[in-house]
Formats: C-alpha cells, structure tokens, sequence
C-alpha cells in the first residue's frame, strides 16, 4: 500500500512537472528536438543557446515602444 502511494506521489509529481513546463514554454526545446526527423535533410539542429535566442527575438520582434507594436504603424 505504501508503494502504491508512493508511486502515485512519484507520478503526480513527475506529470505535474512536465505540465508546467508545458505551460510555460521551458519545454520548447525538447518539443523541436523530438519533431526534428531523424533523416531531416535540413542539417544537425541548433543549439540550445540559439533555439532561446531565436525565440527571444521572435517574442520581443513586434514591440516597439510603449507596449505599441510595429504591425500597427
């Protein structure tokens, strides 16, 4: 019984983990890696530090000043 509930715990918080990350975008790494094929013919995947660097940019691209966006000019 104890086992029991203790895997119960074990996957409540695993699966609680992995939702979170979901949420907050953390996981957006991993989700390109994994829909990356394995014969992509588009060459080895970018790094980490540069997915977030895109993403970043991506994020910020449309904000101008004042919390004005550019698409609006």
């Amino acid at each position: 019984m104890t086992r029991a509930i203790a895997d119960l715990l074990w996957w409540l918080c695993w699966h609680g983990w992995k939702s979170l990350r979901a949420l907050s975008g953390d996981d957006a790494y991993d989700r390109y890696l994994a829909s990356r094929l394995p014969d992509d013919s588009c060459g080895p995947p970018i790094p980490r530090s540069r997915f977030f660097e895109l993403q970043v940019n991506r994020k910020w691209d449309r904000i101008t000043a004042c919390g004005r966006y550019s698409d609006l000019r």
